[in-house]
């Protein structure tokens, strides 16, 4: 199995950052692994000539860590959890996983995609025992060939259902029935945030909830932000609208409007098609293992 130690591809802001973050964590925890599993680098650019200084550049990192403890550890998981992002809180951003050496052993065992995964081709930023080949990943890469074919064909099924949802809203829509066009139009986000977790990582997340969706996708891509987050009135309007619940005896001020309905049918399909367009934009595992090419163009 590669190790993957080096972090020379990455700015040297990154570079800095998680030579920091690896000597914090290992100096106050004593881990048995440090990973990096994902990273996300954003920067400002701003240029005015009214002010002293034409230029003014900043740029913020936030980092993905798999923190791995011996079983020993008096500890608990939670602790180290909060103890680990106050450490750091003011150097760099971070989003910390805890779990026990036990644990992890069994979850490749089980040939956990997620775990495994990171092992196999996240960084490496400590070792404490250079124990890491001794794991048991050598006979899982044919069963990953696999495991990410059936992922294809469930992003596959949640993105024609989020079409058939489509569908079905519009017949709604023209018939009036505006709450249940909103309804399916919902379900049909949900397939599209659910199918773009997949693109973007590689594994599925359990849950219907749409703003936890939008939050989950945000540790790889801005693309869903808009959904739950906007500055302007109607669309705080439209955003309250899709993660809430439509009660029963809802006023007429609180139902959506036809114009608000025909806003949420093209959302719905923009955001269906910027789900396709990511999974074959970027070099996600998906990417090169679909079984057919998706075509969204109608």
């Amino acid at each position: 199995m590669k190790i993957h130690k080096s972090i020379s591809h990455l700015t040297g802001k990154e570079q800095n950052d998680l030579r920091i973050i690896s000597k914090r964590i290992v100096e106050n925890i004593q881990p048995q692994f440090v990973f990096c599993y994902g990273s996300r680098v954003t920067t400002n650019l701003n240029r005015s000539c009214l002010t002293e200084k034409h230029r003014v550049e900043k740029t913020t990192c936030c980092y993905d860590i798999l923190l791995v403890v011996s079983d020993e550890e008096p500890l608990e998981d939670n602790a180290i959890l909060l103890f680990t992002e106050r450490l750091l809180k003011k150097e760099v951003q971070v989003n910390v996983i805890v779990h026990r050496i036990g644990f992890i052993y069994q979850q490749i065992l089980k040939e956990n995609f997620f775990i495994v995964k990171i092992f196999e081709s996240a960084i490496i930023l400590y070792d404490k025992i250079q124990k890491l080949q001794s794991m048991p990943l050598t006979t899982m890469k044919v069963k990953h060939t696999a495991m990410i074919q059936s992922i294809y064909l469930l992003y596959k099924t949640l993105f024609d259902e989020s079409k058939v949802f489509i569908s079905k809203a519009e017949s709604c829509y023209k018939e009036n029935n505006y709450v249940q066009a909103v309804n399916l139009l919902k379900q049909s986000v949900i397939r599209s945030l659910k199918a773009l977790v997949m693109a973007g990582t590689g594994y599925a997340i359990a849950t219907d909830n749409i703003e936890r969706l939008v939050r989950f996708t945000e540790n790889f891509t801005d693309l869903a932000g808009y959904l739950i987050d906007d500055d302007t009135n109607e669309g705080k309007r439209l955003c309250k609208i899709l993660t809430g619940i439509m009660p029963g005896n809802a006023s007429d001020k609180e139902l959506p409007t036809s114009v608000e309905c025909y806003v949420f049918i093209n959302r719905a399909k923009f955001f269906r098609q910027q789900v396709n367009d990511f999974l074959f934009k970027n070099a996600t595992l998906l990417k090169y293992s679909q079984p057919d090419p998706i075509n969204v163009t109608n």
